[in-house]
Protein backbone atom coordinates (compact mmCIF):
# COMPACT_ATOMS: atom_id res chain seq x y z
CA UNK A 1 0.00 0.00 0.00
CA UNK A 2 1.36 3.42 -0.95
CA UNK A 3 2.18 5.84 1.87
CA UNK A 4 -0.59 8.32 1.03
CA UNK A 5 -3.14 5.52 0.78
CA UNK A 6 -1.96 4.09 4.10
CA UNK A 7 -2.41 7.46 5.81
CA UNK A 8 -5.86 7.94 4.28
CA UNK A 9 -6.89 4.43 5.37
CA UNK A 10 -5.58 5.05 8.91
CA UNK A 11 -7.57 8.29 9.18
CA UNK A 12 -10.68 6.62 7.74
CA UNK A 13 -10.48 3.77 10.27
CA UNK A 14 -9.90 6.15 13.17
CA UNK A 15 -12.83 8.40 12.26
CA UNK A 16 -15.09 5.49 11.39
CA UNK A 17 -14.38 3.68 14.66
CA UNK A 18 -14.95 6.90 16.59
CA UNK A 19 -18.32 7.37 14.86
CA UNK A 20 -19.44 3.79 15.49
CA UNK A 21 -18.36 3.82 19.14
CA UNK A 22 -19.99 7.22 19.69
CA UNK A 23 -23.29 5.91 18.33
CA UNK A 24 -23.15 3.00 20.77
CA UNK A 25 -22.42 5.33 23.70
CA UNK A 26 -25.29 7.61 22.69
CA UNK A 27 -27.83 4.79 22.52
CA UNK A 28 -26.56 2.30 25.09
CA UNK A 29 -29.14 0.91 27.50
CA UNK A 30 -31.76 0.01 24.93
CA UNK A 31 -30.78 -3.11 23.01
CA UNK A 32 -32.88 -3.02 19.84
CA UNK A 33 -32.53 0.75 19.18
CA UNK A 34 -28.77 0.43 19.75
CA UNK A 35 -28.55 -2.52 17.36
CA UNK A 36 -30.51 -0.58 14.74
CA UNK A 37 -28.36 2.52 15.25
CA UNK A 38 -25.04 0.70 14.91
CA UNK A 39 -26.31 -1.25 11.90
CA UNK A 40 -27.31 1.97 10.17
CA UNK A 41 -24.05 3.63 11.19
CA UNK A 42 -21.98 0.81 9.71
CA UNK A 43 -24.09 0.91 6.56
CA UNK A 44 -23.16 4.58 6.17
CA UNK A 45 -19.49 3.91 6.94
CA UNK A 46 -19.23 1.13 4.35
CA UNK A 47 -20.77 3.50 1.81
CA UNK A 48 -18.52 6.43 2.71
CA UNK A 49 -15.10 5.03 3.66
CA UNK A 50 -15.41 1.51 2.31
CA UNK A 51 -13.50 2.40 -0.84
CA UNK A 52 -10.69 3.94 1.24
CA UNK A 53 -10.07 1.35 3.96
CA UNK A 54 -12.79 -1.26 3.64
CA UNK A 55 -14.55 0.22 6.69
CA UNK A 56 -13.39 -2.47 9.10
CA UNK A 57 -13.70 -0.12 12.12
CA UNK A 58 -13.25 -3.18 14.33
CA UNK A 59 -10.09 -5.09 15.30
CA UNK A 60 -12.01 -8.36 15.14
CA UNK A 61 -12.96 -7.71 11.50
CA UNK A 62 -9.39 -6.84 10.58
CA UNK A 63 -8.02 -9.96 12.28
CA UNK A 64 -10.72 -12.14 10.74
CA UNK A 65 -9.82 -10.95 7.25
CA UNK A 66 -6.14 -11.36 8.12
CA UNK A 67 -6.72 -15.05 8.87
CA UNK A 68 -8.19 -15.41 5.38
CA UNK A 69 -5.30 -13.62 3.68
CA UNK A 70 -7.35 -10.56 2.71
CA UNK A 71 -5.25 -8.18 4.83
CA UNK A 72 -1.47 -8.21 5.17
CA UNK A 73 0.35 -7.79 8.48
CA UNK A 74 1.35 -4.15 7.93
CA UNK A 75 -2.17 -3.09 7.05
CA UNK A 76 -3.65 -5.10 9.94
CA UNK A 77 -1.31 -3.46 12.47
CA UNK A 78 -2.07 0.02 11.12
CA UNK A 79 -5.82 -0.56 11.11
CA UNK A 80 -5.89 -1.94 14.64
CA UNK A 81 -3.87 1.01 15.93
CA UNK A 82 -6.36 3.39 14.28
CA UNK A 83 -9.34 1.46 15.65
CA UNK A 84 -8.03 1.46 19.20
CA UNK A 85 -7.30 5.18 18.94
CA UNK A 86 -10.81 5.77 17.59
CA UNK A 87 -12.39 3.89 20.47
CA UNK A 88 -10.38 5.79 23.07
CA UNK A 89 -11.19 9.08 21.34
CA UNK A 90 -14.89 8.24 21.55
CA UNK A 91 -14.49 7.56 25.28
CA UNK A 92 -12.79 10.92 25.84
CA UNK A 93 -15.34 12.78 23.69
CA UNK A 94 -18.31 11.21 25.45
CA UNK A 95 -16.90 11.85 28.93
CA UNK A 96 -16.36 15.50 28.04
CA UNK A 97 -19.81 15.96 26.53
CA UNK A 98 -21.63 14.55 29.57
CA UNK A 99 -19.23 16.32 31.94
CA UNK A 100 -17.94 13.24 33.73
CA UNK A 101 -14.48 11.98 34.51
CA UNK A 102 -13.20 9.00 32.54
CA UNK A 103 -13.84 5.77 34.42
CA UNK A 104 -12.04 2.82 32.84
CA UNK A 105 -11.70 -0.70 34.18
CA UNK A 106 -9.78 -3.69 32.86
CA UNK A 107 -10.36 -7.30 33.76
CA UNK A 108 -13.73 -6.83 35.40
CA UNK A 109 -15.35 -10.13 36.37
CA UNK A 110 -17.71 -11.66 33.85
CA UNK A 111 -19.22 -15.08 33.22
CA UNK A 112 -18.98 -17.47 30.31
CA UNK A 113 -22.37 -16.45 28.95
CA UNK A 114 -21.04 -13.02 28.03
CA UNK A 115 -18.14 -14.61 26.16
CA UNK A 116 -20.48 -16.95 24.31
CA UNK A 117 -22.87 -14.11 23.49
CA UNK A 118 -20.10 -11.94 22.05
CA UNK A 119 -18.69 -14.95 20.16
CA UNK A 120 -22.01 -16.00 18.60
CA UNK A 121 -23.00 -12.46 17.70
CA UNK A 122 -19.62 -11.85 16.08
CA UNK A 123 -19.91 -15.12 14.17
CA UNK A 124 -23.20 -13.94 12.66
CA UNK A 125 -21.61 -10.59 11.84
CA UNK A 126 -18.50 -12.20 10.33
CA UNK A 127 -20.62 -14.57 8.24
CA UNK A 128 -22.31 -11.57 6.62
CA UNK A 129 -19.02 -9.75 6.02
CA UNK A 130 -17.48 -12.79 4.35
CA UNK A 131 -20.54 -13.16 2.12
CA UNK A 132 -20.23 -9.55 0.97
CA UNK A 133 -16.48 -9.81 0.37
CA UNK A 134 -16.40 -13.19 -1.36
CA UNK A 135 -19.42 -12.51 -3.55
CA UNK A 136 -17.96 -9.18 -4.60
CA UNK A 137 -20.86 -7.05 -3.42
CA UNK A 138 -20.40 -3.40 -4.34
CA UNK A 139 -21.42 -0.12 -2.76
CA UNK A 140 -24.94 -0.18 -1.31
CA UNK A 141 -25.37 -3.95 -1.60
CA UNK A 142 -22.24 -4.44 0.47
CA UNK A 143 -23.22 -1.64 2.85
CA UNK A 144 -26.65 -3.07 3.61
CA UNK A 145 -25.44 -6.66 3.87
CA UNK A 146 -22.68 -5.75 6.33
CA UNK A 147 -24.73 -3.20 8.25
CA UNK A 148 -27.66 -5.57 8.77
CA UNK A 149 -25.28 -8.39 9.66
CA UNK A 150 -24.04 -6.22 12.52
CA UNK A 151 -27.63 -5.54 13.55
CA UNK A 152 -28.48 -9.25 13.61
CA UNK A 153 -25.26 -10.15 15.41
CA UNK A 154 -25.90 -7.51 18.08
CA UNK A 155 -29.44 -8.83 18.62
CA UNK A 156 -28.16 -12.42 18.98
CA UNK A 157 -25.44 -11.35 21.43
CA UNK A 158 -27.84 -9.22 23.48
CA UNK A 159 -29.46 -12.32 24.97
CA UNK A 160 -26.49 -12.69 27.33
CA UNK A 161 -24.02 -9.89 26.52
CA UNK A 162 -23.90 -6.17 25.74
CA UNK A 163 -23.47 -6.98 22.05
CA UNK A 164 -20.43 -4.81 21.43
CA UNK A 165 -18.94 -7.32 18.97
CA UNK A 166 -15.98 -4.96 18.79
CA UNK A 167 -13.06 -4.57 21.24
CA UNK A 168 -12.71 -0.89 20.32
CA UNK A 169 -16.33 -0.22 21.19
CA UNK A 170 -15.80 -2.01 24.50
CA UNK A 171 -12.86 0.33 25.13
CA UNK A 172 -15.08 3.31 24.36
CA UNK A 173 -17.61 2.00 26.86
CA UNK A 174 -14.97 2.32 29.58
CA UNK A 175 -14.19 -1.31 30.25
CA UNK A 176 -12.35 -4.29 28.88
CA UNK A 177 -12.16 -7.95 29.82
CA UNK A 178 -11.31 -11.19 28.06
CA UNK A 179 -14.91 -11.75 26.96
CA UNK A 180 -15.06 -8.44 25.11
CA UNK A 181 -11.59 -8.98 23.64
CA UNK A 182 -11.51 -12.66 22.68
CA UNK A 183 -15.22 -13.27 22.12
CA UNK A 184 -15.48 -10.98 19.07
CA UNK A 185 -12.08 -12.02 17.66
CA UNK A 186 -12.74 -15.77 17.87
CA UNK A 187 -16.36 -15.43 16.78
CA UNK A 188 -15.47 -13.28 13.80
CA UNK A 189 -12.88 -15.79 12.60
CA UNK A 190 -15.37 -18.66 13.02
CA UNK A 191 -18.11 -16.85 11.10
CA UNK A 192 -15.83 -15.89 8.23
CA UNK A 193 -14.20 -19.32 8.01
CA UNK A 194 -17.62 -21.01 8.12
CA UNK A 195 -18.85 -18.99 5.17
CA UNK A 196 -15.72 -19.23 3.04
CA UNK A 197 -14.89 -22.89 3.60
CA UNK A 198 -18.30 -24.30 4.48
CA UNK A 199 -21.04 -22.43 2.65
CA UNK A 200 -19.14 -20.97 -0.29
CA UNK A 201 -16.07 -23.19 -0.83
CA UNK A 202 -16.14 -22.54 -4.59
CA UNK A 203 -14.96 -19.01 -3.79
CA UNK A 204 -11.72 -20.31 -2.28
CA UNK A 205 -8.89 -19.97 -4.75
CA UNK A 206 -6.18 -22.65 -4.68
CA UNK A 207 -2.93 -21.51 -3.15
CA UNK A 208 -0.03 -20.99 -5.49
CA UNK A 209 2.77 -23.51 -5.10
Amino acid sequence: MKQNNMIAAFIAELIGTWMLASVVLATVGSTIPTAIAVGLCLTVLVGTIGSVSGAHVNPAVTLGLFTLGKVDLQKAASYIAAQVAGGLLALVTYAYMIDQSIDFTFGAATDGRVFVGELLGSAVFGFGIAAAVWQGFEKMQAAFTIGFSLFLGAVVASVAAPGFLNPSVALANGGMNWSFLLGPIIGMAIGMQLYVYGVHPSAVKPRKK
